[in-house]
């Protein structure tokens, strides 16, 4: 649904390339239509799995002794965890299908101001992707966001063998 509802929403086709990366300057490297449906595989992908993991959470590795004192409050801080970070994936594959989407609209436009304005084309095309593009402090807020997530996980997991032993 989230690869089909902009062009719904605007009626347009999507464009025959997509962004696929984007380098530290913030320049885009472009593929083919099918990047996008990769890109949202991979999320469903994860969803799933962690989905399946999170029912099993006493397959995972134990950082503790897990006794029956302890073991359903390790689960259900395990599969917390687990489940913040499938939503945090989630929004992360939905951020970047939708940028992709935002990125190779703007080049659409991008091209159509092009037709309009011969004149001034570099100007008004370089604008247009700088204004779809999003930066390098993407990466960070979002690894520190996992990070936080997983340490979280692992304190209060520590904690509660702490209680428990």
């Amino acid at each position: 649904m989230i690869v089909i509802m902009p062009f719904l929403w605007w009626g347009k086709t999507p464009p025959d390339l997509l962004s696929t990366n984007f380098g530290m300057s913030g320049k885009v490297d472009w593929e083919g239509k099918g990047s996008l449906v990769l890109l949202t595989g991979i999320g469903i992908g994860l969803y799933v799995l962690l989905s399946y993991i999170s029912r099993f959470p006493n397959m995972i590795n134990n950082l503790w002794v897990i006794t029956p004192i302890n073991a359903e409050k390790q689960y259900r801080i395990r599969r917390l965890t687990i489940n913040c970070i499938k939503v945090e994936s989630v929004w992360l594959f939905v951020y970047l299908t939708w940028n992709t989407i935002q990125v190779a609209m703007s080049k659409a436009i991008g091209e159509e101001m092009k037709l309009l304005n011969q004149k001034n084309t570099m100007h008004v095309v370089a604008f247009v992707y700088k204004e779809a593009s999003f930066g390098i402090e993407f990466l960070p807020i979002v690894f520190v966001g996992m990070v936080v997530t997983i340490c979280a996980g692992l304190y209060y997991g520590n904690k509660a063998k702490q209680l428990s032993g």
